[in-house]
């Protein structure tokens, strides 16, 4: 389960809300860095899909 100061750290790293970081924190077995990068993908995913351009470019914009 996860826990109030692993929500905090996330949310230290990254912008997002205490859902989102508990929902990332869920998709990667409660590891700090592995929700980072999941959060990072998803954004990746996330401009690559609104303005349809390639992976690299999108990274870029990141």
């Amino acid at each position: 389960m996860t826990n109030f100061t692993q929500i905090q750290t996330l949310k230290a790293k990254i912008p997002c809300s205490t859902k989102q970081a508990l929902d990332l924190l869920e998709q990667s077995d409660g590891k700090i860095e592995k929700a980072v990068e999941v959060y990072h993908q998803n954004n990746i995913a996330d401009i690559i899909t609104q303005t349809d351009c390639n992976k690299p470019l999108a990274k870029k914009i990141l």
